[in-house]
Parts: C-alpha cells; sequence; structure tokens
C-alpha cells in the first residue's frame, strides 16, 4: 500500500488497503496507513 502511494497510485494504494482490511481487521499499523491514505484522498 505506502509503495503504490509513494508511486502516486493513492487509488490503488486504497484499493490494496480495503482488501487487507478485510482480511486482517486487526492490524493496527495496516488500518493506521489505510485511514492515513483514505484521509489524502478526501474520500
Amino acid at each position: 500500500m505506502t509503495g503504490l502511494a509513494m508511486a502516486g497510485d493513492l487509488s490503488g494504494a486504497i484499493d490494496v488497503g480495503t482488501v487487507a482490511a478485510a482480511i486482517n481487521p486487526n492490524e493496527a499499523e495496516l488500518l493506521g496507513e489505510y485511514g492515513y491514505r483514505v484521509a489524502l484522498s478526501g474520500r
């Protein structure tokens, strides 16, 4: 997710984060990164 975001693919990063959060909803670092990317996107 971070790699995609750093490469400028914020939409792709959010898509990956959505799937990853569905697979492992208790991973705090993942959820923090995902939330940060969603906030940056304005969604």
